[in-house]
């Protein structure tokens, strides 16, 4: 069992709205679009993933 004290996605949700998590996935996807940043698309994936987890 997963002990949710440690849980940093755990502790995100708890301050974050769900419409705060879509805004912020929004703002990564433009940026990584836009920009286009010397990263994978693995890792753009990876960011996104991991905000919409929480």
């Amino acid at each position: 069992m997963t002990n949710i004290q440690n849980d940093p996605f755990w502790e995100l949700s708890t301050h974050l709205t769900p419409d705060m998590i879509l805004f912020m996935i929004d703002m990564i996807e433009h940026w990584v679009v836009s920009e286009q940043p010397e990263i994978t698309l693995m890792e753009a994936c990876f960011l996104t993933n991991n905000i919409g987890v929480a």
